[in-house]
């Protein structure tokens, strides 16, 4: 058989995560970092594990973005300077665990923030040199959430309308920090679900974003409620639906 011509395949997954999980025998834990305004701290702390039985050690390194977002809810990323990672570089042995703080050279509470600011930590395994052409190499991109400021309580504005024949649900999020949106449902005044969607949405402070629903028979946006499913607890919240 044909060997490759370079060195190594490199497959690259990148997982976002959003609960707690193993990850191609690496675990990070947690997966949303938070610093609110109150706290006086400076900074806070991932912990990486290595749960499988590699044969080699694992060498990440770890760079931070500014997260943002346009008009239709795309992830805007942009470098920065201001945000400390210590260490930025590591080897992760197997079966062992690497913690790494991330943060500032100022407290939280001294920033007078007017609303949350978002990053996203990025932990990025880097390919080793070795002497076998035909191994394929899985290296592992993290991307986590970091987020800065007050949190305040869930505050969304749903609205209907057609386009094009579909069903199309503008969400918009009037709070000043973020809401992570893990499922959808629209309910008629009888508690049926007419509709749901199961697309994980990540609104940051005042941000927006929408829904297709296709053909989802709604038909008069005040007999329907929305309930969705978040991060701001175990509780689904419930919105009023309107045109």
């Amino acid at each position: 058989c044909m060997k490759p011509s370079i060195k190594a395949l490199l497959i690259i997954l990148v997982a976002f995560l959003f609960n707690t999980q193993l990850y191609a025998g690496i675990s990070i834990s947690p997966v949303q970092l938070y610093l609110t305004d109150k706290s006086k701290q400076r900074s806070s702390t991932f912990t990486l594990e290595s749960k499988g039985d590699d044969e080699s050690p694992r060498i990440f390194e770890a760079q931070a973005v500014k997260w943002t977002q346009g008009e239709n809810g795309e992830d805007i990323y942009s470098p920065v300077s201001n945000i400390i990672i210590n260490p930025k570089n590591f080897i992760l042995k197997p079966n062992s665990k690497q913690m790494v703080r991330v943060g500032f050279t100022q407290s939280v509470e001294s920033m007078n923030l007017s609303q949350e600011e978002t990053w996203r930590i990025i932990f990025t395994e880097l390919p080793q040199v070795t002497n076998d052409e035909s191994k394929i190499a899985l290296l592992l991109s993290l991307n986590v959430p970091f987020f800065v400021g007050k949190q305040e309580p869930a505050y969304l504005k749903f609205i209907a309308k057609k386009q094009n024949g579909r069903t199309i649900i503008n969400v918009e999020n009037l709070a000043k920090s973020h809401i992570q949106i893990q499922k959808l449902f629209v309910m008629d005044k009888n508690k049926k679900v007419v509709a749901e969607s199961a697309d994980m949405k990540y609104l940051l402070a005042l941000g927006k974003n929408h829904y297709d629903l296709g053909s989802a028979p709604i038909l008069g946006a005040n007999n329907y409620k929305v309930v969705v499913e978040t991060d701001k607890g175990d509780t689904p919240l419930e919105f009023n639906l309107v045109e």
